[in-house]
Formats: structure tokens, sequence, C-alpha cells
């Protein structure tokens, strides 16, 4: 239960951040140096005291205070008063996550994909917003972290070791990838006649199959790997108008302090807006989104 004067606090909160109609009344609250208190550089104002406990909220429990996306809302309107401190403006970041085939493969099946780093590949992909605020980060170890280790929010062990090139170099070799092909294989090749089958007409090669049913291969590659989970990262530049804000160099202050790693991290406030980002996934599997990619590799198998 909230103590009284925890309930004047809040209101006063509110209150101060309605006040704000402009970069002065901004500054009012503000002191020259922003958030000096945990900088150990000045005393905070009542409304940085306040901004630094959402914060600290948000970074070590993924807690959301009711005035904490008001308030970072005001700091969208003046990022450029505290550059180092909020402008996030052409910052390349990332987010990790597990999707699987069904998830992805209507924005990846018949689509243009380009060559990426390391073994991956790249595709256009619409990011649905699913909460009021998400992380983001600068270091990609970060986000394939969260992307292998299924965890939102937090990193457990704040191991950063793992490389765009580790992930890919394992994900693109899986024995999944031959099993799943030989099972492919097995479905559609006739041995005896040495011909593959779809719907009991004989194609003497997977191509010529591919040909007659264009969309055939690719929906048996939907069906075979099915809620089989993949690490997919997302990429984009941060922009204040797609609601990025906090620079990581400040957000590290906090996540060095509650959690003894570095994050890096950059918030996104969503508003229920969708992001339109690069989406990096194993090149293996990239393969697998064209007919004629996987009609290929079925005539490899019969030779």
């Amino acid at each position: 239960m909230k103590s009284f004067n925890q309930y004047i606090t809040e209101s006063q909160t509110s209150s101060d951040i309605k006040s704000i109609k402009n970069e002065k009344d901004f500054r009012k609250h503000f002191q020259k140096v922003f958030l000096g208190g945990i900088k150990g550089k000045e005393a905070d104002t009542p409304l940085e005291s306040r901004l630094s406990e959402y914060l600290k909220m948000y970074v070590y429990g993924n807690k959301i205070h009711k005035n904490f996306i008001p308030l970072l809302k005001i700091l969208m309107k003046y990022d450029s008063t505290y550059p180092k401190d909020l402008l996030v403006k052409g910052t390349t970041v990332y987010r990790g996550a597990n999707l699987s085939m069904s998830d992805i493969s209507s924005s990846i099946i018949g689509k243009k994909l380009r060559k990426g780093k390391d073994g991956s590949s790249l595709v256009n992909y619409t990011l649905p917003t699913k909460k009021k605020i998400d992380s983001w980060t600068s270091n990609i170890n970060i986000a394939i972290s969260f992307a292998v280790n299924e965890v939102d929010g937090y990193i457990p062990s704040g191991d950063t070791s793992t490389s765009l090139s580790d992930l890919m170099n394992e994900w693109n070799n899986l024995e999944s990838w031959t099993y799943m092909l030989d099972e492919m294989f097995q479905k559609l090749w006739n041995k005896k006649e040495q011909v593959f089958v779809f719907n009991k007409k004989k194609y003497p090669t997977a191509n010529a199959l591919h040909k007659d049913n264009p969309k055939i291969l690719e929906k048996m590659t939907i069906n075979q790997l099915g809620d089989f989970k993949f690490p997919c990262i997302f990429q984009t530049k941060a922009s204040v108008t797609e609601g990025f804000i906090m620079t990581d160099k400040l957000m590290n202050i906090f996540s060095t302090d509650l959690l003894g790693v570095k994050e890096f991290e950059v918030i996104r406030v969503n508003s229920k807006k969708n992001i339109k980002v690069d989406m990096i996934i194993p090149s293996t599997l990239a393969q697998f989104t064209s007919g004629e990619n996987v009609a290929k590799m079925l005539d490899e198998r019969k030779q």
C-alpha cells in the first residue's frame, strides 16, 4: 500500500510533466548535467530524481511506472538539449529473439533476401509492437545473447562472447537441415522408378516438380520446420520518430550499477506502432525460403 507521501510525490510528478509546454519549462526541471546524481556530478531536481527511479525500476525489474512513459515522451521532444544522454539518431540498434518458421514464413517466403555478414541473410521485416516499452542494444553480441537464451529483459551472466560469426556458423551447420532435406526427399522420391512423385504425377527432377507446382516445396519446408525455433536478430537505425530515446552510454551507468554488466541499452517507446527493420537470419534458413533452391538441393540428393 502506498503511503500518503508517495501519493503526493506521484501527483506532483504528474503535474510537473504536464506543466512542460516548451523548452524553457523543460529546463526548469533539469540541471546543467542531465541526471547528475547517478553520475556523481550534482544533485538531481525532483523530476530528475523520479526519472532516475523509474529507469532503475525498468532496468532492474522491467517495471514501468505510470509516469515513466509520459516523462520519456517529454524527453523525446527535447532530446537535442542533452545530446550525449538522449540523442540516439543514426545509432544502429539490435534486438534478439527466437522465432519459428510459422512466425516468419509470410515475411521471407518468396521475398528478396540480401546477403549479410558472416553467413547471414537479411530480409525486410515489420516487427509487431507488443509492449509499451522495449529494449534494444547497440551491441549486436548482446542481442545475440538474448536470442540464444530466449531471455527478455535480462542477461543472466552478462556473457556477450558469442559473435554473429559464431552464431551463424553454428546454425548454418545444424544436422537438422540435412535431416529435413532427407525427409522431404524420401516423401517425394520413387527409388524404383528413379523419379519424383507428387499428386501421382512423375517428374524426372525436383526442379521440374517445382516449375509445375511453384509453391509446393516452400509449403513443405514450412510444414517440416513447423515450430522449430531460430535465432533472429532485428536491426535498424534509431531515431526519435520511431520512439528511441536514451543513449547506450547513459543506460550503461544504470545497468552497471544495478546488474554489474554493460547492456548498451537503448529504450524504445512503442506507442502501438510497428517498426520496419532488417531481420538477420541464418543463410541456410534463407535457402529454404526459395522453392528453386530446395529443388536444387533435392536434385543433388538423387545423384
